[in-house]
């Protein structure tokens, strides 16, 4: 997020800002380790996708308000 957007006078933003920049290192995320690419872990299982496309609400006699209320 650019400070730009927020006003000096918006105080949550200034908090967030600042507990963010006490309690996150960039140096923690620069931590690289090597992997054993003989020894890596099983990979996740598949699964089927069984489900059938389509929209499941009835839209015909509703109003646009109750059309965008199936999204929100």
């Amino acid at each position: 997020m650019d400070s730009e957007e927020y006003s000096d006078s918006d105080s949550s933003y200034s908090d967030i800002s600042s507990e963010s920049d006490e309690d996150i290192s960039l140096d923690d995320a620069r931590d690289w380790c090597r992997l054993d690419k003989d020894n890596l872990g099983p990979p996740h299982p598949r699964f089927p996708f069984t489900e059938n496309p389509g929209i499941k609400v009835q839209i015909y006699n509703s109003t646009p308000l109750e059309y965008f209320g199936i999204f929100f």
